[in-house]
């Protein structure tokens, strides 16, 4: 890794990127898609690629910059967990990183130098001195003194990297690229969609799709079952004395942006059903293999998760909770208990869409409608991420 910083590193390296057999295709060719766009046809309006979670997303950013940028590139993500996950991937101190795990560079000395920024505690020359920063969009509210957007030139970089892009009409975003308005602009996404149906601005240069991605492998097969209790009612504000058929709840006009703060949810009944149709799709895995498949759930609120929780409980499978209020302590306990396997399922309530990757959540089980694309898309992408080959013990692991 360089020990100086150099303006025209990004120019002068020479990453191994065709026909390189460690990269995938949508990496190889999600890259040439945005050369093109920048370097070839001089376009400067934003570039957007959407790709399916689990088809090297990560890796992709990490090859994006070169001979593109000339000068510093911005990774920004639209929470924690996934730059947590950026970061670690593309590590230059990790000897696993993406560059030297896929060879794309061969030692140590070739890698950027990449800077997590941590607001006020991340002096200016150490952001001077790197070739990417990677930031959480949150810090760069320009409220904020440690702002990324009172802290720097507008020149600072030339190329933004926005993972997660389907988030990028919010303000804080158009405020960034504005600030930095010279700078190229790449969007990312596995969803092409918001649930206000502002569009994503830019020109659309890649698109891998979902099945392209099943058919190399690169993510679970899915298997659609649809199973739905033979009479569907729901419940409303938590009042399981009350049912309504999903007629019902259309000709009440509820908004979409309400169906969480109302609570739509399946009525108990139905729950149990679904809770019965999931566990007997696991007992059907676990037949054929030892692996730890689990259920994921997704729940309308805490109170709708207990419920759910107590269901699987009563028939002997154990079960956590993830929802945003829990303590950090909880929180910790149960992201735990999912990684190490002690508990066979796991209902979330608004927690667990983009950015949380565990092999074995094999089973997605709905108890609450979705009245838009994007939540439902992000949540069935929780069970896509492929379990490695060397670790299949039956066809049906990844399906």
């Amino acid at each position: 890794m360089n020990l100086y910083y150099n303006p025209y590193y990004f120019q002068k390296a020479n990453p191994n990127i065709q026909g390189n057999v460690d990269l995938r295709t949508p990496q190889i060719n999600g890259y040439y898609k945005v050369y093109e766009h920048f370097m070839v046809n001089g376009k400067t309006n934003s570039a957007i690629l959407v790709l399916p979670m689990g088809v090297g997303k990560t890796g992709l950013i990490g090859l994006l910059p070169y001979s593109i940028c000339e000068g510093r590139a911005l990774v920004i993500t639209p929470q924690i967990t996934i730059k947590d996950t950026i970061v670690d991937s593309l590590d230059p101190y990790k000897a696993d990183n993406f560059w030297l795990k896929r060879n794309v560079f061969k030692n140590l000395n070739e890698l950027p130098a990449l800077v997590e920024y941590d607001g006020s505690d991340t002096p200016i020359e150490v952001l001077e001195y790197a070739n990417i920063v990677v930031i959480n969009i949150q810090k760069l509210q320009q409220r904020f003194d440690s702002s990324l957007l009172n802290r720097l030139p507008h020149d600072f970089f030339d190329i933004i990297i926005i993972d997660e892009a389907h988030h990028s009409t919010a303000q804080t975003w158009i405020d960034t690229i504005n600030y930095f308005s010279k700078a190229k602009v790449v969007k990312l996404t596995g969803t092409p969609y918001r649930t206000d149906n502002e569009e994503i601005t830019g020109e659309l240069v890649y698109y891998y799709t979902l099945g392209q991605a099943m058919a190399n492998n690169y993510v679970k097969q899915l298997d659609h079952i649809v199973y739905i209790p033979e009479k569907l009612l729901l419940t409303l504000d938590e009042d399981q004395t009350k049912t309504y058929t999903v007629e019902e709840i259309y000709e009440m006009g509820i908004k979409d942006e309400d169906w969480v703060s109302r609570s739509v949810a399946y009525s108990l009944d139905c729950s149990e059903r679904i809770v019965d149709e999931s566990l007997k799709l696991l007992e059907q895995k676990l037949l054929v293999s030892d692996l730890p498949h689990k259920i994921i759930a997704v729940a309308c609120s805490i109170k709708h998760a207990e419920e759910i929780k107590n269901l699987y409980e009563s028939k002997g499978y154990k079960t956590t909770i993830i929802h945003s209020d829990m303590n950090g302590t909880l929180k910790e306990q149960a992201f735990n208990d999912i990684k190490n396997d002690r508990v066979q399922v796991v209902v979330n309530v608004a927690m667990l869409g983009e950015g949380y990757d565990h092999n074995y959540l094999s089973i997605a089980a709905i108890f609450r409608p979705f009245r838009s694309k994007l939540p439902y898309a992000q949540f069935i992408g929780r069970i896509l991420r492929v379990i490695p080959e060397d670790k299949v013990q039956s066809p049906s692991d990844n399906v």
